[in-house]
């Protein structure tokens, strides 16, 4: 079975996640992103923040797989973990 990937880019900043889904798109072409648009939740009114949720395309009602192996530059085999990632798993 695929694993379904969700992105969430969150910044104050319209322009950087636009530039942030624009970099992303070009690295991975099978993903999908919303536009950019402002959050409207009041928790957060006094800090808000634009944001664009992102996918990979679905092909017969099924997730594209998406190989992020193939960003990485010449040379590297794996994506090494964070200190966090590791703790997480």
């Amino acid at each position: 079975m695929a694993h379904k990937l969700k992105i969430r880019l969150c910044c104050e900043d319209q322009a950087m996640v636009e530039k942030a889904v624009d970099v992303l798109t070009t690295l991975f072409p099978d993903l999908r992103f919303s536009a950019a648009r402002l959050g409207n939740n009041p928790k957060y009114a006094d800090s808000p923040k634009y944001f664009s949720y992102g996918e990979p395309r679905t092909k017969n009602g099924q997730p594209v797989p998406v190989d992020l192996e193939a960003a990485l530059p010449a040379g590297k085999k794996a994506i090494k973990k964070s200190p966090v990632t590791r703790r997480l798993t």
